[in-house]
């Protein structure tokens, strides 16, 4: 068989949706780590700067080559980063949803992921990629709305969408992020 999962009736706990869902991009080097932390650093501490506003995140040698990456937002009167930018995926009652960094909701199982951990994944390991390629070239994302988990890197195995699906629960991650990325290789 090729998808067994599909004649078999499976359930799956909220612990164990949030054990298999991930990013689906991650630095794979020392400075990729450094990368994340430094964007999730950055864009936290200046959330609320006023646009327009380009910031610094990293700049150093990723696979001997130099990497400047910046975030920023062009758009007048808004901020740094959207309304859900820093929502964190939880899982309740078999549902995959999204809640806001300073939720007071009760219940559920936190997965310890964000659309802004996935954001800052996914952006150093594109650069890691980019750096292999031995050219220099630039590279721009605009992350807007939010509509399904592949906009913040997130990965929902099948056998869990297949779940979710069969049993009437929802994935709901969405939400303004509102987040521009520039990646330099020279």
């Amino acid at each position: 068989m090729v998808y067994p999962y599909l004649f078999s009736d499976i359930s799956f706990t909220d612990n164990e949706i949030a054990s298999i869902t991930h990013y689906e991009n991650i630095p794979k080097t020392h400075e990729g780590s450094e990368i994340v932390e430094a964007f999730i650093s950055v864009a936290t501490e200046n959330a609320e700067v006023e646009s327009p506003v380009q910031l610094n995140v990293w700049n150093g040698k990723l696979n001997e080559k130099e990497v400047s990456i910046t975030i920023w937002e062009n758009d007048e009167n808004a901020r740094l980063l959207g309304k859900a930018a820093r929502n964190e995926i939880w899982i309740k009652n078999g549902n995959v949803i999204c809640r806001s960094y300073n939720s007071t909701e009760k219940g559920g199982v936190n997965t310890n992921l964000t659309f802004l951990a996935g954001i800052a994944n996914m952006v150093a390991s594109k650069a890691e990629e980019m750096s292999l390629q031995g050219e220099s070239t630039n590279w721009s994302k605009r992350i807007r709305m939010v509509r399904s988990p592949s906009d913040v890197n997130l990965v929902i195995h099948d056998k869990v969408r297949y779940y979710i699906n069969s049993k009437n629960k929802r994935i709901d991650i969405k939400g303004p992020v509102f987040i521009g990325v520039d990646i330099k290789i020279t």
